[in-house]
């Protein structure tokens, strides 16, 4: 019975895919190959990017965004040290939207800011590419899902200032002064208030225009996110999760995003059983 729900959910993704690529011809995948467990991810947004030529007025990340079209965020996970060179790469073929996050474990986020900037400088004898123009989302990982040897901020300290730190060396990293995107990479167990304190300064640096949409990552839960989006004054515009059987491809979830108008990022895992 697993396995059946395993290729039924293949046989669902490849269908939602070829509706996907149906509706934009123009859309393309992200694969980034993770040396740890040699698995193939497509990071991407289903309901939000293509790559369009470069001399289309929609090769603009916030015109592509404004246009309602889908749009595929370029993962960059597990990259280390070739970071800056798939970014740029990524960039220069057309990619225009980025995600990666503030943990060293598995992320090179100064490496995407080099990577993003590197491309702007190369393609500036042909297009003139504005900061607008690239969309950059990251992530604050609390001290769990951190390498402890490798923080970028100081654990010991409030969440508060967990989370401003982690804000702070994300801007430096990415060079950038502000943030398209900022997720949680996934609530704290069992602590609703912990979330919260997140939530809270999360909620800050929008008002800061340091931020400009909310969201949270790796939430499986329908009444953990239910208390996130009741509670909170800013409410999470994304949720990003991987789509495999073992949440049931998160059905619950989804039509709660829906109803709320909330965009769900799906990472695909094609060896998720």
């Amino acid at each position: 019975e697993r396995l059946n729900n395993y290729y039924m959910g293949l046989l669902s993704t490849a269908l939602a895919l070829f509706l996907l690529v149906t509706v934009s011809t123009n859309l393309l995948h992200d694969t980034t190959t993770n040396k740890e467990g040699n698995k193939t991810l497509f990071s991407a947004i289903p309901t939000v990017s293509a790559m369009q030529s470069s001399s289309s007025l929609s090769s603009s990340a916030s015109r592509i965004v404004a246009s309602g079209k889908p749009y595929i965020l370029y993962g960059t996970a597990w990259k280390k040290e070739e970071t800056a060179r798939l970014v740029q790469e990524a960039v220069e073929s057309g990619f225009r939207f980025i995600d990666t996050a503030c943990q060293p474990k598995h992320y090179n986020e100064a490496g995407v800011g080099q990577g993003w900037t590197n491309a702007v400088a190369a393609l500036s004898a042909k297009q003139q590419l504005k900061r607008s123009d690239l969309y950059l989302q990251t992530k604050f990982t609390p001290p769990q899902g951190q390498d402890p040897n490798n923080i970028p901020y100081d654990p010991s300290s409030t969440i508060e200032n967990q989370v401003t730190k982690s804000l702070e060396t994300s801007l430096s990293n990415l060079r950038t002064t502000y943030l398209d995107a900022l997720l949680l990479h996934s609530p704290y167990n069992g602590d609703k208030d912990d979330t919260m304190k997140v939530w809270r300064t999360f909620e800050s640096f929008v008002k800061n225009k340091q931020v400009l949409k909310l969201g949270i990552s790796n939430c499986y839960d329908l009444p953990t996110f239910q208390y996130l989006y009741e509670t909170s004054t800013i409410k999470p515009s994304i949720l990003q999760n991987r789509f495999y059987s073992e949440s049931n491809f998160d059905v619950k979830l989804r039509q709660y995003c829906k109803e709320k108008k909330c965009n769900v990022s799906i990472i695909l895992d094609i060896n998720s059983q």
